[in-house]
């Protein structure tokens, strides 16, 4: 891997680089907002983490006949694995609601909500070493190898923590731009192909300080 991981500025460089890049864009983003097809746009990301983890050169993934199967199937295998682990949050919040208006004890019950605030927080800030696990083994029980994933995360240090937040802001700030100068629909239609590239840039991201994690 010739690129220095740790300059994110050139990953958010590194796909305007790419030969039909605009056209990859506005193909991923309309997909991912399709319901069932929006796993090919989930699919389509994760191949990018897949190839930073074999060392392949900065590069995106063609939208070709042959490769859609793969991308529905890893699409699919992501959204399997956040439901399984967002299951407990749902619970907890279903908990919530039982002692609120159920048993009428709502301190108990907003107890049970800001744990399941910090639960998402910590869930969404993991996650994406969750998903290159298991793209690494290639096994859904790889998801549960947490002290693996959270050596990962330690490893990467402050390199991913300034990248998380970085693309965490990025997203927020082009919803908020396009939410205040459009209409809510507009907005949307407007936000998905910026967001759909922001995406990729955090794949490969991911990708990358994955296997420097990993070492």
């Amino acid at each position: 891997m010739n690129a220095d991981v740790t300059k994110i500025s050139d990953i958010f460089r590194f796909p305007i680089k790419q030969k039909g890049v605009f056209l990859k864009v506005i193909i991923g983003g309309i997909l991912s907002v399709l319901p069932f097809f929006h796993f090919l746009g989930i699919g389509y990301v994760m191949t990018i983490i897949k190839e930073a983890q074999e060392g392949k050169e900065r590069s995106l993934p063609c939208w070709s006949a042959g490769n859609l199967f793969k991308y529905l199937k890893l699409g699919f295998m992501a959204f399997v694995i956040m439901a399984i682990l967002s299951a407990p949050i749902f619970l907890i919040l279903l908990i919530s609601i039982l002692f609120i208006f159920g048993l009428n004890l709502p301190f108990v019950g907003i107890m049970f909500i800001l744990s399941a605030i910090v639960m998402m927080l910590l869930f969404a800030f993991i996650l994406p070493f969750i998903i290159a696990r298991y793209l690494d083994k290639e096994e859904l029980k790889a998801v549960a190898e947490l002290p693996e994933i959270f050596m990962s995360i330690k490893n990467a240090g402050k390199t991913y923590i300034i990248g998380y937040f970085t693309i965490l802001l990025i997203i927020v700030g082009i919803a908020v731009i396009l939410g205040s100068f459009f209409p809510p629909l507009i907005a949307i239609i407007l936000g998905i192909f910026p967001i759909f590239y922001v995406g990729m840039v955090g794949a490969r991201f991911i990708g990358e300080l994955y296997i420097r994690g990993s070492k």
